[in-house]
C-alpha cells in the first residue's frame, strides 16, 4: 500500500517535468544546405561544394563548411553561381559520395533553379541512389554520366527516386536505370543518352511517369522489365535500336498502362518499332495515343505484341515493317476498340494488322493500309489465328486486299462494313461491296487523329447497339441505339470519360 501511494505521489510530477524537457529541447527540423561553389572538392576551404552538402546531409553531420543535416534534408545553389558543377574527383567504385558518382544514402532533396546543371564529366554515373535512401531532385539537368560497363550513366537507383522539371541527356549506358526502387518522374525530359535506353525499369520497379519527353536515346525509349509502369502525356521520339517503348516478362507480371501519349519516328532491329509488348505475363493498356511513323525491320511496325493487350482510342498510322505494318500480334490476347488503323504498309503480308493469335476488333476503321501485292491482307492478314470483328470498317486497299484469311478462324459479329468483298463478312448487318465514304485522317477532334464519316456514309446508323461503346474514339458520345460503325461518330457531342484502368 505504500508503494502505491508513493507513486500516485511521484507519477504526476515525473509528467510534469518530462513535458517541460520537451518544451525546452531543440524541435528536430531539417536543415536546407546552400551549395556555394561549382568546384568539385573536399576541402576546408570556406566553401560548400555540393559533394559536400550530399555527405552533410548522408550523414547528419558537418562536413567541412556545409552545416549538419537533420533527416530529410534540401540542398539549394546560391544564386550567384552560374557555372556547371563538374565532378573532378573521378575515382570509382566507393558509396560514401567521395569520389566519382555521387551517392546518396540518406532522405535529400536537391533544388536546382532550372538552369542548375550537374555534369558527370564521362568518367563515373552522375547519381547512385542506394537502398533505402530517398533523392528528390528538381531543376536540374543531368547530363554526361557514363559508368564504364554498368547500366545508368545519368543514375542508378534501387531506392526512392523522384525527379520534376528536369533533363537527363547525353550520358552514356542510358539515362535513368531503376533496379527495384520507387521512381516518380513529373516533367521530365530523357534525351539523347547513348549506349543504352533512356529509361530502364527492372526487378519490379515501380514506375509512374507524367509529362515530358523521352527522344533520341541510342538504345530504346523505355525498357521496362517485370514490374509495374504508368506512362502519361509522354513523347516518346526518334529513339533507336531498341525502339520506344520495350515491356517484357517471364513468368512475373509486368503491366504497363500508357495514355494520353505520342509514341512516333522510332526504329528497332528487330519487332515493336514503336511498342514492343512479350511474355506470359506482359499486360499493356493503351488509351488515348498516338502510335506514328514507327519502323521495325522484323515485324509490328507500330506494336508487336506477344503478350496481352487492350488497345482503346487509339491510332495507328504510317509505321512500316515486314509484316504487321501497323501491329503485328501473336500473343494471350488482343482487343482493339474505338481506334484507327491507317495507312500503315509491309514488305509482306498484313499492312495493317497481322494477327497469329486471339484478337476482338470493336468500332476500329482500318483504311489504306498496304501490304505486297493480291493476297496479302492490305488492312488484315489472319495467319493460323481466331479474329473476331464487330462494327468495323475495313476499306481503301483494293490492291492488296481488305483482307487475306490463310488459316484460322474469322467471325463476324456483324455490322461490319467492307468496300470490297474479301473479309468474308456475312453475318446479319455486315455490308460489302460499298464505299464508307471515309475523310481524311487528321484531327476531328479528341485527343488522336481520326477519319470522318461522311455525309451520307453507309456507316451512319448502321451498327449492333450491343457492341457500343459510351463515345467514339474523341470521346465523344454514342447513342445508345443506332451509332456508326467504325471509330468515328457523326453528330455527336463531347463527354469527358475519365480513363478506367483494368484490375
Amino acid at each position: 500500500m505504500k508503494q502505491n501511494l508513493f507513486l500516485f505521489a511521484v507519477l504526476p510530477l515525473l509528467f510534469i517535468v518530462s513535458r517541460q524537457l520537451l518544451a525546452n529541447s531543440p524541435a528536430n527540423t531539417n536543415t536546407t544546405i546552400t551549395v556555394t561553389t561549382t568546384s568539385d572538392v573536399i576541402a576546408s576551404d570556406g566553401e560548400c561544394a555540393l559533394r559536400e552538402a550530399i555527405i552533410a546531409a548522408n550523414t547528419d553531420m558537418a562536413f567541412n563548411e556545409c552545416p549538419a543535416g537533420n533527416g530529410a534534408d534540401t540542398i539549394v545553389f546560391d544564386p550567384a553561381l552560374t557555372a556547371d558543377f563538374v565532378l573532378t574527383l573521378t575515382d570509382a567504385n566507393e558509396d560514401q559520395a567521395q569520389t566519382g558518382d555521387l551517392d546518396i544514402s540518406g532522405t535529400v532533396t536537391i533544388s536546382g533553379t532550372g538552369q542548375t546543371v550537374i555534369d558527370g564529366n564521362d568518367s563515373d554515373r552522375v547519381f547512385h541512389v542506394l537502398s533505402g535512401a530517398r533523392l528528390t531532385l528538381a531543376g536540374v539537368t543531368v547530363q554526361h554520366g557514363n559508368p564504364g560497363a554498368a547500366n545508368g550513366g545519368g543514375i542508378y537507383t534501387v531506392g526512392g527516386l523522384t525527379v520534376s522539371n528536369s533533363t537527363i541527356t547525353a550520358n552514356h549506358s542510358g539515362g535513368i536505370y531503376n533496379a527495384g526502387g520507387l521512381l516518380e518522374l513529373t516533367n521530365v525530359d530523357i534525351d539523347n543518352n547513348l549506349n543504352g535506353y533512356g529509361l530502364y525499369n527492372a526487378n519490379t520497379g515501380s514506375l509512374n511517369y507524367s509529362g515530358g519527353s523521352v527522344s533520341g536515346n541510342e538504345g530504346g525509349g523505355i525498357y521496362n522489365n517485370a514490374s509495374p509502369a504508368t506512362l502519361t502525356n509522354l513523347n516518346i521520339i526518334s529513339n533507336t535500336i531498341g525502339g520506344g517503348v520495350y515491356n517484357i516478362t517471364s513468368l512475373s507480371s509486368s503491366r504497363l498502362t500508357i495514355s494520353q501519349s505520342v509514341v512516333m519516328s522510332n526504329t528497332t532491329t528487330t519487332n515493336g518499332g514503336g511498342i514492343f509488348n512479350e511474355g506470359i505475363g506482359a499486360d499493356m493498356d493503351i488509351f488515348d495515343t498516338r502510335i506514328r511513323g514507327n519502323t521495325a525491320v522484323s515485324s509490328g511496325g507500330g506494336i508487336y505484341n506477344n503478350g496481352i493487350m487492350d488497345i482503346n482510342g487509339s491510332t495507328l498510322d504510317n509505321n512500316s515493317a515486314r509484316s504487321g505494318g501497323g501491329i503485328e500480334h501473336s500473343g494471350v490476347s488482343l482487343h482493339i476498340t474505338n481506334s484507327t488503323i491507317s495507312g500503315n504498309s509491309v514488305s509482306d503480308n498484313g499492312g495493317g494488322f497481322y494477327n497469329k493469335g486471339s484478337a476482338t476488333l470493336t468500332h476500329v476503321t482500318l483504311s489504306g493500309n498496304t501490304a505486297n501485292g493480291p493476297d496479302t491482307g492490305g488492312n488484315i492478314f489472319n495467319d493460323e489465328a481466331l479474329l473476331t470483328l464487330q462494327n468495323s470498317i475495313v476499306a481503301n486497299s483494293p490492291t492488296d486486299g481488305n483482307c487475306f484469311y490463310s488459316a484460322g478462324t474469322v467471325t463476324s459479329s456483324g455490322n461490319n462494313l467492307d468496300d470490297g468483298n474479301t473479309c468474308n463478312f456475312t453475318h446479319a448487318g455486315d455490308i460489302v461491296n460499298t464505299n464508307p465514304l471515309l475523310g481524311p485522317l487528321q484531327n476531328n477532334g479528341g485527343p488522336t487523329f481520326t477519319q470522318a464519316l461522311l455525309s451520307g456514309s453507309p456507316a451512319i446508323n448502321e451498327a449492333n447497339s450491343a457492341f457500343c461503346p459510351a463515345t467514339d474514339q474523341r470521346g465523344f458520345t454514342r447513342p445508345a441505339a443506332a451509332c456508326d460503325i467504325g471509330a468515328y461518330e457523326a453528330a455527336s457531342v463531347y463527354v469527358y470519360l475519365p480513363i478506367i484502368l483494368r484490375n
